[in-house]
């Protein structure tokens, strides 16, 4: 099942979006899609693959989870770490590379374990003032 965006900045779509902005959008874009790559990796005999987001006053936070098996706990600390892999043909390279871009959008992703299973990968995106 393909991963698509569910929709599109306003700012981006009108046409009016500065060149940092665009940038910003694929960036953000980027690394909300390897997080959806993993989520549906984790269950291969299927399950649901849940995108939320949610506005406060100072932030976006996007929830990637999934119904597979979970984090284990010593992977967990790990899973952000350049070349750390657990998949036999895997790199290490797709949630560092999330994390450097979220880093350069001065956000924070974070990955947790959930109940009763899976886990989820969260973004956390400053709003601009």
């Amino acid at each position: 099942m393909p991963i698509r965006p569910i929709a599109r900045s306003r700012i981006a779509a009108a046409g009016q979006a500065t060149t940092e902005q665009k940038i910003a959008v694929l960036l953000a874009r980027a690394a909300s899609t390897r997080a959806g790559i993993n989520g549906r990796e984790a269950m291969p005999d299927g399950g649901n693959l849940v995108i939320e987001a949610q506005k406060t006053p100072s932030n976006v936070e996007v929830i990637v989870a999934d119904e597979g098996t979970g984090i284990a706990e010593e992977v967990l600390e790990k899973i952000f770490d350049p070349f750390f892999t657990t998949k036999e043909m895997g790199t290490g390279l797709g949630l560092s590379m999330a994390r450097d871009v979220m880093t350069r959008l001065d956000g924070k992703i974070r990955a947790e374990n959930r109940s009763p299973q899976g886990a989820a990968i969260i973004l956390n995106f400053p709003i601009a003032e």
